[in-house]
């Protein structure tokens, strides 16, 4: 398959042109439906009368699936295109075209219909109701319901006949003729079509919409573009802005902008943006037009897109210039051209906000918009934001990047993501005030707060809650990069490979810019991971072969080792390997590395020979502040607990912030050297705690994980079978390392019981 992301020009009409050029573009190239509310009606009525009978019979095939699955909440977007013998992403093409609708959304809104039908003609309570119609979570249908209904479930039956959610995309679809006459079989509500006495003049009317529609072109094509109003269905992809100051320092300044009016405008009731971070990584692919005779997806297909706001800004003598555009996304004309907006370059964030509800004032076509309803952050705190990004695309948690973060909830405490990232790097006993704060932030939208949900849960250990939260959202932004990536990790700790690499299928490599490169790095470890949990190792070969050079990661060399490992390679070949890495500031880490694996299929002479050489190169090496664990975990892995005992306690009286995680290991040394005898002692040091901090991880451990740890290096195994049982209940699954692939768990693997636990689904 060819690289998509190669493809650096952007094209019209066949034609290649710089991304400079959307400025250019002709501006008298407006469509029908984004010119006027009439007329977008009058063109879904054409449209219906159009819509060929194939679409009608795929129509009703799915919409019969969904309703005979309606009580299954693992129903989703996968197992309807499977019923439907297509894949994914031709089951969301089919359904985009037919009645402009993702999968999730078609599903969801069959879902609230009977919903609604069940609170209107039964004596079933709220919670009853969403777990016939697949909602697992209560709360989450509360929030369904209300979002599409306008009201919530609990003031349904106060209302009984007379509430009609018109002017909801939820009622249209209802209404849809072709989907009415399936749906209304098995769901019918009190706004119901009456179609008897209408029914012999249908014919007729499409015929005179057909003869009048022509004229009502070109009648509204006339109109002054102020009136101007999009469908709510459409979403809107706001590009980075193009730096034309020929200062090059200046290019955040095209970052800031688009990423802050997406954001702000996803606040905002009937507009729906692309995530900035989504927009990001398929930029090379924004030229692309739907005629391509390479028939390469567009940019508007790979982030769902109906129309691109796009911008360029200009320097003149300290005055900044922007000039911003609204296009179709899928012809690429231009549909409005902004009036200029300029201002000293000491007021960026000022300027940018101006165009924020410049834009909102066209999309929503209101005069009493608001100004200044929502305050901007500062240019230098959504700078350190963008920078804190940048920083973390070699690893998980870079001083630097932690420093940038703080520095923007410094300067701006209701920031929400900034505020977000910050959570990744405190200690674990201030997340929960952090997350407090970020919740009560009032201008946290739609995307914001499912990321809120996301990483609470993650924090609480919640892992299917997690995942419930990352495929909610992924309903309104299938290609959502960090959503996607996230609900793969989720399954693959929750032992779903399958599943990962389903939703990891659904995004690309990303565009080779800072922001991108840190959720590469999670993308690769849970594509890799995911593949050798089903011992698929030549595709994940293949796979790791196929990252270009300029995509690598610190995690790529690990995953390497981990993958000639369990393909059988010997000694030599690891070593090999390792040498190509040997300049490297992970070396060490990736002895270390290589010595685990080797554990963990019980080659003990090999993994002490890497154990051993990083001994060698990190016994010299001064410490810096992170408990020597690469150090204690060769010796641990050399068998020599004699010097990994003496170095923690060294460690103790150099580190006492460490003082817990570093007795923890302790307490694992102690068992693995036979002290049989203070077991007992061992497990009972840490009183009442439910849950404690293990080395560099984010999240703490469940104690049931350190007792079970303390018991299979002491040679209980039953009774460490018996503690991860407990822990498995409690949500210790964190990531791929848990269980089986935990080196103080050796001793188990061979166990059926212990195997049992972690045992791959389907």
């Amino acid at each position: 398959m060819k690289d998509w992301n190669r493809t650096k020009d952007v094209g019209m009409k066949g034609e290649l042109l710089t991304k400079r050029s959307f400025r250019k573009m002709p501006r008298n190239g407006i469509s029908l439906k984004f010119i006027n509310p009439t007329l977008k009606t009058l063109n879904s009525v054409q449209y219906f009368f159009i819509m060929d009978l194939q679409s009608a019979s795929f129509i009703q095939s799915a919409i019969e699936i969904v309703l005979s699955n309606l009580d299954d909440s693992d129903f989703n977007g996968n197992e309807l295109a499977s019923a439907l013998s297509l894949s994914r992403e031709q089951t969301h093409r089919k359904l985009k075209k037919s009645i402009s609708l993702s999968t999730g959304r078609f599903i969801r809104y069959i879902r609230l219909l009977k919903a609604y039908e069940y609170l209107l003609k039964t004596d079933f309570t709220g919670s009853e109701i969403s777990y016939k119609v697949g909602f697992e979570n209560p709360s989450y249908f509360n929030k369904c319901f209300k979002d599409d209904f306008g009201i919530s479930p609990g003031e349904i039956k106060k209302k009984e006949d007379n509430f009609s959610p018109k002017g909801k995309d939820i009622y249209e679809f209802y209404l849809h003729p072709e989907i009415h006459e399936i749906l209304k079989k098995d769901i019918l509500l009190p706004w119901d079509i009456d179609s008897t006495p209408k029914k012999n003049y249908q014919s007729l009317i499409w015929i005179a919409l057909l003869i009048i529609v022509p004229f009502g072109i070109y009648f509204f094509q006339k109109e002054d573009s102020s009136k101007f109003q999009l469908p709510q269905n459409s979403r809107i992809a706001v590009i980075p802005f193009k730096n034309e100051t020929g200062n090059p320092q200046l290019n955040s300044i095209g970052e800031i902008a688009s990423s802050w009016i997406a954001t702000q405008l996803d606040n905002v009731e009937g507009i729906k943006t692309v995530p900035a971070f989504t927009v990001d990584e398929y930029l090379p692919s924004l030229g692309v037009l739907s005629n391509d005779q390479e028939n390469r997806p567009t940019f508007s297909q790979l982030v769902d897109a109906r129309n691109l706001l796009t911008g360029n800004y200009y320097l003149s003598n300290n005055e900044i210039y922007f000039d911003v555009n609204l296009i179709d996304g899928i012809t690429q004309e231009s549909i409005y051209h902004f009036p200029i907006n300029k201002g000293h370059k000491d007021s960026v964030m000022s300027i940018i906000e101006e165009i924020r509800l410049d834009v909102l004032g066209l999309l929503v076509n209101l005069e009493d918009v608001k100004i200044g309803k929502l305050k901007p952050p500062s240019y230098n705190a959504y700078s350190a934001y963008l920078k804190g990004l940048a920083e973390m695309k070699d690893g998980l948690y870079p001083s630097k990047a932690y420093n940038y973060f703080r520095k923007a909830t410094t300067l701006e405490p209701n920031f929400v993501m900034a505020q977000i990232f910050m959570s990744w790097f405190v200690d674990y006993s201030k997340v929960d005030s952090i997350m407090e704060r970020v919740e009560k932030i009032p201008t946290m939208t739609h995307y914001e707060k499912a990321l809120y949900l996301e990483q609470s849960n993650m924090f609480q250990r919640r892992y299917k809650e997690a995942l419930q939260v990352c495929l909610g959202i992924l309903d309104d932004y299938q290609q959502d990069y960090y959503f996607n990536i996230m609900a793969g990790h989720k399954y693959k700790s929750l032992f779903m490979p399958e599943k990962a690499l389903e939703v990891l299928a659904q995004v690309q490599d990303p565009n080779v810019n800072e922001m991108g490169l840190i959720w590469h790095y999670f993308k690769t470890r849970n594509k890799a991971e995911s593949l050798l949990m089903l011992h698929r190792f030549d595709e994940c070969v293949e796979y790791l072969m196929s990252i270009p050079e300029d995509l690598q990661n610190s995690a790529i060399p690990e995953l390497w080792i981990s993958t000639y490992v369990a393909m059988g390679k010997g000694r030599d070949s690891v070593d090999s390997l390792l040498n190509t890495y040997r300049d490297q500031s992970f070396y060490t880490a990736y002895l270390v590395h290589a010595a685990m694996e080797y554990q963990l299929i019980s080659n003990d002479s090999s993994s002490k020979y890497f154990a051993n050489k990083a001994i060698e190169f990190l016994k010299d090496i001064p410490n810096e502040g992170v408990g020597d664990y690469d150090l204690i975990d060769a010796y641990f892995l050399a068998g020599d607990m004699e010097n990994a005992e003496s170095l923690i306690n060294d460690r103790l009286k150099l580190q006492p912030k460490l003082r817990l995680e570093l007795e923890i290991y302790l307490t694992y040394v102690k068992a693995k050297r036979g002290s049989f005898n203070q077991i007992e002692n061992l497990l009972n040091q840490f009183g009442d705690q439910t849950e404690l901090k293990w080395r560099r991880h984010e999240y703490p451990y469940h104690i049931a994980y350190h007792k079970a740890r303390i018991l299979a290096l002491a040679g209980f195994k039953k009774e460490a079978i018996s503690q991860l049982a407990i822990a498995k209940e409690e949500g210790q699954l964190r990531h791929y390392w848990d269980y089986e692939r935990d080196i103080f768990l050796v001793s188990l693997f061979d166990d059926p019981d212990f195997q049992k636990l972690v045992q791959v689904e389907s």
